[in-house]
């Protein structure tokens, strides 16, 4: 796994995924919370949650040539 997570040290990668976690959770959370859209605030932090981890993939993650 470390080949393929890029060049960064294990923590700075620990810590962007936590980050881009919360991030994304509180951004679900707050979208499914406002009264404009039909979702729930568990569905949201679901969605962001879920959102969060391919964005930290995709954050990490090094094509391989």
């Amino acid at each position: 796994m470390d080949d393929m997570a890029g060049p960064l040290p294990r923590l700075y990668r620990i810590v962007i995924v936590v980050a881009m976690l919360l991030i994304c959770s509180a951004a679900g959370a707050w979208l499914g919370a406002s009264p404009s859209l039909p979702f729930l605030t568990g569905t949201g932090m679901l969605v962001g949650a879920l959102v969060g981890v391919v964005a930290a993939y995709a954050l990490l993650h090094q094509p391989h040539g």
